[in-house]
């Protein structure tokens, strides 16, 4: 029987999934607000020989939660930034909007990203369902679910022709010669379809993992073609095991009509930390073994088997 490895991803949500949990520990709730909160999360999973870090992306927000509920979302792709010289080995997966962003400017973004990290960037790909991001970018109405993925499927397509756009040979960093690369090796994506005109190569060569993982984590039938297609990584849900196995079943069969072997996508079905107030909290408890004590990162947790 083949080894098989259980994976974990750590979905961190600032202070909590409950909204109220900044109020429980003991933790300054101002520290969300600082890279030092999110740089010893990731430290802690990564101690803990933990796979990925997973930063979700509000790009609208409703004033009312404001009132009682700390919701610093930072910008992921500028967080994880931050957050790759502090750490060596741990994935770096960020958030990114089809809806509310260019595809050449995210494949950029991301590309860079895998170069800061050494080859740890991750995107996790969205199309926003929030209807209040549509006034802050300038659109008069969010657009329904299927104009959305419409769109990121034809999005994400352009982001990879944008990111192979140089060959792997293609840096030849020469000093002898003076020559910094093989034009021949250069193939600028050129593409015209129905939502995106693009045109030019990065201004950098192709990133040390070629492509950054690909995650997606929509479970509707849009969600899961769009999974099937192009994902690495699918993040869900379920509410039982026996529908975790039929949503598994159904996506992989779904990648193997789109020509992709199903062992080349993975299903990391979610699990929520809570703290059970019944129980006697044991002294010390949320304190790591190096005194310091835990914030109130909430977050879920998925994982994984692979092989």
């Amino acid at each position: 029987m083949p080894e098989r490895q259980l994976h974990f991803n750590v979905l961190v949500m600032d202070s909590g999934y409950h909204e109220s949990a900044w109020r429980v520990l003991e933790a300054d709730p101002r520290a969300v607000l600082g890279l030092g909160h999110y740089a010893a999360i990731a430290r802690i999973a990564e101690r803990g020989l933990l796979d990925s870090l997973f930063f979700a992306d509000y790009p609208g927000l409703a004033e009312f939660r404001v009132e009682f509920m700390p919701q610093p979302h930072f910008d992921p792709i500028d967080l994880v930034s931050a957050l790759a010289p502090l750490t060596t080995h741990i994935g770096l997966i960020a958030t990114g909007s089809t809806t509310y962003s260019a595809p050449w400017d995210l494949a950029r973004r991301f590309a860079s990203l895998d170069f800061l990290s050494k080859g740890r960037a991750g995107w996790n790909v969205v199309t926003t369902a929030t209807a209040v991001a549509a006034a802050n970018f300038g659109t008069a109405a969010h657009p329904d679910p299927a104009a959305r993925y419409a769109r990121a499927d034809e999005y994400v397509d352009v982001v990879q022709r944008v990111w192979d756009g140089w060959e792997d040979e293609a840096l030849v960093a020469s000093r002898e010669s003076g020559v910094w690369a093989d034009r021949s090796r250069l193939h600028p994506p050129g593409f015209h379809g129905e939502h995106f005109d693009v045109a030019g190569i990065l201004p950098f060569p192709r990133s040390p993992q070629g492509h950054p993982i690909l995650a997606q984590a929509g479970s509707s039938p849009a969600g899961i073609a769009l999974a099937a297609k192009y994902a690495d990584v699918v993040f869900t849900a379920q509410p039982n095991v026996d529908e975790g196995v039929s949503f598994r079943r159904e996506l992989r069969a779904q990648v193997s009509a789109s020509g992709r072997s199903p062992d080349a996508l993975h299903v990391r079905p979610a699990s929520r930390s809570s703290w059970d107030r019944r129980r006697p909290r044991r002294r010390n408890a949320g304190t790591s073994s190096k005194g310091w004590r835990a914030p109130s990162s909430g977050g879920a947790t998925s994982c994984t088997c692979r092989g």
